[in-house]
């Protein structure tokens, strides 16, 4: 807030008085934003304050495994331990890729989708912890499509969703397709891939919505086009659209969430995370939104510490804090 003194004023304060203010006023910060954001414990990383410990400044993917760290996906894999930023390729030279999706499975090892720059081709590694290993599944299978995202299940089994290949899984020993196991079509592009506390398999195309139990399949029809699956600590499923905002299903009764009737600053949603509040944290090009059930706040680069509107991924840690990967300028941490 800017308070104007009036010429009257002005001209009524006595010089020692008015030095007085004006050393006041320049003990404060001359940045109020600065101050504000960092009242909200807000934090931000990037390839220039990390040492080159995250790689890029465009981060699609952020993972928390069971012993706090932060593992990163952009033009490499980068991870964060609470005090030391390390960064991962699997030579000694640059990293052709840009990483999409980082699962990490019931071992502790990391499951990696990633794309060839210049061919658009798609690749898989496993990382386990050390080293890269380049998986080739069979070329009938998988062919070098793009995995969107991988999910793993209770089990230990890696399930992808891709483009152009549909649902395949790894079960450990060898590499398979559900397209001749469902008993309806399921197409071959898939955007999402998501497994829940009950260890239903939960798949994403389009508008429609498939769930399977390892032994039924059923399809559902969303509301709108679906990006990205989640559930919350009740156990209601959470679905991003890029052109329809978020729904929610509770098994029985989809709820529509948009800039119209409710809070949400866009209605293109890249991803969800519900925080041990249950308090969902949804991803958008126009800033962070927050949802509790009742109400919703927004997070911007003009109103907090985020460092930029248009976020891609989100990851709740071990602590609760919320960490928001952006379009091209790093990430930023909510404590």
């Amino acid at each position: 807030m800017i308070i104007r003194l009036s010429d009257k004023i002005y001209r009524t304060l006595s010089t020692p008085i008015f030095f007085v203010a004006t050393l006041l006023l320049m003990s404060c910060d001359s940045n109020p934003t600065k101050s504000y954001r960092e009242s909200l414990n807000w934090r931000t990383f990037n390839t220039a304050n990390t040492g080159g410990g995250l790689t890029c400044d465009r981060v699609r993917s952020i993972v928390a495994d069971k012993m706090g760290n932060l593992w990163f996906g952009s033009c490499g894999l980068s991870r964060y331990n609470g005090s030391t930023w390390e960064s991962f390729t699997n030579t000694g030279n640059a990293f052709p890729y840009s990483i999409y999706s980082i699962a990490i499975d019931t071992s502790g090892e990391l499951w990696i989708s990633l794309v060839e720059y210049f061919t658009d081709k798609g690749f898989i590694f496993r990382f386990d912890g050390t080293k890269f290993t380049e998986i080739d599944p069979d070329s009938e299978i998988f062919g070098h499509k793009v995995a969107w995202q991988i999910a793993v299940d209770s089990a230990g089994v890696i399930w992808f969703a891709t483009q152009g290949r549909g649902i395949i899984y790894y079960d450990g020993a060898s590499w398979d397709s559900v397209k001749q196991r469902t008993p309806f079509k399921v197409s071959d592009y898939i955007t999402s891939v998501f497994v829940d506390r009950d260890n239903i398999k939960w798949f994403a195309s389009g508008s429609k919505l498939v769930r399977y139990d390892d032994i039924n399949w059923t399809n559902y029809i969303s509301p709108g086009p679906i990006h990205c699956i989640s559930q919350d600590l009740d156990g209601l499923l959470w679905l991003t659209s890029l052109s329809a905002g978020v729904f929610s299903y509770d098994g029985s009764t989809w709820t529509v969430y948009d800039t119209v009737n409710s809070g949400l600053s866009s209605n293109y949603v890249l991803e969800c995370a519900t925080d041990r509040d249950n308090t969902k944290w949804f991803t958008t090009d126009n800033g962070v939104c927050k949802f509790d059930g009742t109400s919703w706040q927004t997070f911007t680069s003009r109103n907090s510490g985020l460092v930029s509107n248009y976020v891609l991924s989100v990851a709740i840690d071990l602590s609760n804090h919320k960490w928001f990967g952006t379009f091209e300028n790093g990430v930023s941490v909510l404590k």
